[in-house]
């Protein structure tokens, strides 16, 4: 949104420029940037109308962990029900005012923060960066306010290659990663070699997440999901 904002107060810059400096000035072109403004508004009343839905989603014939994500404007907390239970609440965080300008601008991978609730307990996935310049991104996982964990993506020649998302985690003593093909919205939580947990769109076309991990570990829960907000868009 903010992308369209800064591109019509650019070009009606470039406009008041070419009239100062040539004397020339074109109503059709002046007009027609009002298209990005125009735009702009559209996505906000459009995102406003589906934080209402994301609000009110209750899952049906659902028995797994399930959340609605249909807009990514508002930084509401979207319940997220085990069945058809409301266990939680999943949010998405901007440690500051300007991160939230800048994700809009580049991309909401940048300064990816998220808060999940899950009966109670409160887990805090908080941005950190390791190095200036890294190709990596790096998370602190914080459950009730105690550190309990870390994360950071794996980007690299090989992975790149073959089109794989991949985030290792360390939380407590045990280590995870996730991992998936870019083209695809499903996710794999692996633990030592084995698949036990996954995360995928209910339908092919729909925006209800779906998770399902063998024994409802909220540490398992809360790795697939920051892998979805940040490859996938979630």
């Amino acid at each position: 949104m903010y992308r369209l904002i800064i591109l019509f107060v650019l070009v009606q810059l470039a406009i008041l420029a070419r009239y100062v400096v040539y004397e020339a000035f074109d109503p059709i072109s002046y007009g027609t940037t009002y298209i990005f403004l125009f735009a702009a508004f559209i996505i906000y009343f459009v995102s406003k109308s589906s934080t209402k839905k994301e609000l009110q989603y209750e899952p049906r014939q659902i028995s797994s962990w399930s959340f609605l994500n249909k807009q990514s404007v508002f930084t509401i907390e979207k319940p997220f029900y085990k069945g058809e239970v409301k266990r939680g609440t999943i949010q998405r965080r901007f440690l500051k005012k300007w991160h939230y300008f800048i994700a809009d601008l580049l991309g909401s991978k940048f300064f990816l923060a998220l808060t999940i609730k899950i009966d109670g307990v409160q887990f805090d996935i908080k941005p950190t960066k390791e190095k200036f310049f890294s190709k990596q991104d790096y998370w602190t996982i914080y459950k009730n306010g105690e550190m309990v964990g870390t994360a950071k993506t794996v980007v690299d020649i090989k992975n790149t290659v073959k089109l794989k998302e991949v985030i290792e985690f360390q939380i407590g003593e045990n280590s995870y990663y996730t991992a998936a093909a870019t083209v695809t919205s499903h996710i794999s939580l692996i633990h030592k070699d084995e698949e036990i947990g996954e995360m995928k769109r209910n339908h092919i076309i729909c925006n209800v997440y779906v998770i399902d991990v063998k024994d409802d570990s909220p540490e398992k829960i809360i790795a697939l999901i920051l892998h979805a907000f940040y490859y996938k868009n979630a």
